[in-house]
């Protein structure tokens, strides 16, 4: 008796193929969601940093101190002062050091 072979193509039912699909598109916009947000965020406080910059800078004369007018804050006392602010009036306690 001669073997007689068969082949089954492997199908998937419409029902699971929709909703593989489905599920794949919510997995890629998803990922392309997080790294928008993250981006917006990232903007935003950069945003708020240039503010207080600019506020303490206004505030100070651009002196920092000296009764030179010339000689500017530089980006350390700058560093310092947003630090002292932000403690002061909001009580946060944040380090950031500028290289």
């Amino acid at each position: 008796m001669p073997y007689k072979l068969t082949f089954r193509a492997h199908v998937v039912p419409p029902l699971l193929h929709d909703q593989t699909n489905m599920l794949y598109d919510k997995t890629s916009d998803s990922q392309e969601g997080a790294i928008s947000m993250l981006i917006e965020d990232m903007a935003e406080q950069q945003l708020k940093e240039a503010v207080i910059g600019y506020m303490m800078l206004f505030l100070s004369g651009g002196t920092g101190g000296s009764d030179d007018a010339s000689a500017g804050v530089n980006q350390a006392q700058l560093d310092l002062m947003c630090e002292e602010f932000l403690q002061l009036h909001f009580g946060l306690k944040v380090s950031r050091r500028m290289y």
